[in-house]
């Protein structure tokens, strides 16, 4: 599938398409999502939890939007790292468990307070594609001002 003009961006005469970094400690959840994301249009990186905050520092501001895997407390303390070399990063978490108890856990995080979507495992492919296409072709305000 073609990436659509609302997810294109065009630098310097080429078509580029958003950027994704795909956080997950499971290298078959990693690369599963950099073999299926660019059949909808989008650019994918993925690293694991210890290793985020390199591929961010080297590449600044190349990101659209971040997929958490929430793993208990990595996930979120990983997020707070990227977050400290990129205020405002949008980010999408990945969770096994989606419950009133998960999302109060969440609501406890002072650095989950702008999580765009919280995506339950398993997921229908198609269905996490289409709602990260729309979060990744939104522009983002930089939180600094």
């Amino acid at each position: 599938m073609a990436a659509n003009d609302e997810t294109e961006r065009k630098r310097d005469g080429e078509v580029h398409c958003p950027r994704v970094l795909v956080i997950d400690p499971s290298p078959g959840i990693c690369t599963l999502l950099a073999e299926v994301l660019p059949h909808y249009g989008l650019e994918v990186e993925t690293a694991g939890f210890s290793d985020a905050a390199e591929v961010v520092r080297s590449r600044p501001k190349a990101f659209a939007l971040a997929l958490v895997s929430l793993r208990g407390t990595e996930g979120p303390r990983t997020l707070a790292r990227l977050r400290e070399l990129e205020p405002g990063l949008p980010a999408v978490m990945m969770t096994g468990t989606v419950n009133e108890a998960t999302e109060e856990g969440l609501a406890d995080l002072d650095i989950l307070v702008d999580i765009l979507a919280l995506v339950p495992r398993p997921f229908k492919m198609v269905e996490l594609a289409a709602l990260l296409v729309q979060l990744a072709g939104r522009p983002h305000p930089d939180p600094r001002g």
